[in-house]
């Protein structure tokens, strides 16, 4: 069904009756909508649906924001609006308990006959003589099945091989708009993907990195570059690397870490929320605490130097991932990625202490203060 809405004099939006009832919705409980460039999302007002978060991969990026969702076990969609058009490209993605079940994308890349070609799962020439048969009510998978191309469960195969890459390709987006709406998950389309979303999420990394070597390789050398023995240019110190947009997040040495943004600053809220309360409760918190950076292994230590909460269980996150860069081994969104890894450790730590230490409704409180939280509040 399409609509075409008209906003009228005194702002509001009405929707017939008749295309209510055949979208899904009730006259009496109203529809809440959320927009990105080109794309909106409606729900029925007051449906679980309803918590959401949303924000520009400029404040945080694709590979943060499918973190927070996987680690924080959320259901719902994430969609994806990035500048290619116009219209923009929509992508999104569904998640279940934190894991990837399906996903949608309006880039012709990530139809089901490129990525079918691209896997070399049916060739180009075949596509093309199947594409006339493609039709309303009668998609390209149904027709590979019915011509003996595909068997249903090569086509469920290819189905999972697309959700994947639409994913995947989800972390190349250097711009955009994200929106995450919380609710339980459409089951109709859903496939098992053969990784958990932290593996997946890991190869997007990788995917990202790819995609900024390409992106600096393409772009124009500078007018000049300094002579020997020239003075650096003010704030790049010393450092044989620093990594682009990354600010002095990396110059761990010579000042202090940059504020945390982004999912960043949502960990550091997380776990003052948490160890605030246990440092009060008992006298002994602290030491066990300290007992989880005491027992990490010597490369995992040392993300956490010099990081350590305060009296009022605040802690300086940010720091994390400026050791991780400064590890040297990653760099950009894997260094970001490895960091939030860090930390999601500390944080399952921090609330099974909590569990031990704190009376249950102050454990309860503190769950519905986390989930807040987790969902932007």
């Amino acid at each position: 069904m399409r609509l075409k809405l008209v906003i009228g004099t005194a702002g509001e939006v009405a929707l017939p009756a008749r295309e209510a009832a055949a979208a899904g919705l009730s006259a009496e409980a109203g529809v809440e909508w959320s927009a990105l460039p080109g794309m909106g999302v409606a729900h029925e007002a007051g449906q679980a649906g309803g918590a959401w978060f949303a924000g520009t991969l400029g404040a945080a990026s694709f590979a943060e924001v499918a973190q927070l969702v996987a680690s924080g076990l959320l259901s719902g969609a994430l969609h994806l609006a990035v500048p290619a058009g116009p219209p923009p490209v929509r992508k999104s993605v569904f998640f279940r308990e934190g894991q990837v079940i399906f996903a949608s994308s309006t880039d012709p890349a990530d139809r089901l006959g490129p990525v079918l070609e691209r896997t070399g799962q049916v060739p180009a020439g075949t596509l093309e003589r199947c594409s006339p048969r493609v039709g309303p009510g009668r998609p390209l998978g149904q027709v590979l099945v019915e011509e003996g191309i595909l068997t249903a469960g090569q086509l469920y195969d290819a189905v999972v091989a697309q959700v994947r890459e639409i994913f995947l390709s989800a972390f190349e987006a250097r711009a955009g708009e994200f929106l995450f709406r919380q609710g339980p998950p459409d089951e109709r389309n859903a496939v098992r993907l053969p990784e958990r979303t932290r593996a997946l999420i890991l190869a997007g990394l990788k995917r990202a990195e790819a995609a900024e070597q390409r992106a600096a390789a393409e772009a124009p050398a500078p007018a000049s570059t300094p002579t020997a023995g020239s003075a650096p240019h003010p704030g790049t110190g010393d450092s044989p690397r620093r990594d682009r947009g990354e600010g002095d997040v990396g110059r761990v040495t010579s000042s202090p870490a940059s504020p945390p943004r982004g999912p960043f600053e949502a960990y550091r809220r997380l776990l003052r929320a948490i160890h605030g309360p246990m440092l009060r409760a008992a006298p002994t918190a602290r030491e066990r605490l300290d007992s989880w950076f005491a027992g990490l292994p010597g490369p995992r230590a040392a993300f956490f130097e010099g990081v350590r909460p305060d009296a009022a269980g605040d802690m300086d996150v940010a720091r994390v991932l400026a050791n991780v860069e400064r590890a040297g081994i990653w760099k950009g969104a894997a260094a970001r990625a490895k960091a939030l890894e860090a930390l999601e450790g500390l944080l399952a730590f921090a609330l099974f202490e909590a569990r031990n230490l704190l009376p249950r409704e102050e454990v309860e409180a503190l769950r519905r203060e986390v989930h807040r939280i987790q969902m932007g509040g």
